[in-house]
């Protein structure tokens, strides 16, 4: 099957192709498959060059693990993920999206995101296996309106 660059929700074997993926970017990874995350992800032919995900909450969103290949940056797929995962949620008609990052700071303000404090996102969130254990206090809390 030729797979090009389109955005798919990712299930079966496709779930450790992204956890491989994640372990190179050296993001949270663990709990994927025991959480509510979903995924999705881009490939060029049989490779995941992307992925991208979140976990749905009653009134807001957590994303997570957005990760390009190194071989596929700079061509605009985490951007083209992140709007992808905006607009589905956008489409489920939440309007509140959080996140934390260590390195991704400044990819996420240029499309709209806010720093926040971290007390200041939902106890839904702060409760997530990500949130609570997997990102240290270091990690910058971060939140976006759609």
């Amino acid at each position: 099957m030729c797979r090009n660059f389109e955005i798919e929700k990712l299930s079966g074997n496709d779930i450790s192709l992204a956890q491989d993926l994640l372990i190179n970017a050296q993001l949270a990874h663990s709990d994927l498959i025991a959480s509510r995350v979903k995924l999705f992800g881009i490939f060029k032919n049989t490779d995941l060059v992307t992925v991208g995900g979140f976990e749905l909450f009653p009134d807001c969103a957590f994303l997570r693990s957005i990760a390009v290949h190194p071989q596929w940056q700079k061509l605009g797929l985490g951007r083209r993920m992140t709007r992808h995962l905006e607009n589905t949620l956008k489409n489920k008609k939440i309007q509140h999206l959080y996140l934390l990052t260590f390195s991704a700071q400044h990819f996420f303000e240029k499309l709209d995101w806010e720093i926040i404090n971290r007390d200041d996102v939902p106890q839904s969130i702060r409760q997530t296996t990500q949130f609570s254990g997997l990102c240290p206090v270091s990690a910058i809390a971060m939140h976006k309106k759609i």
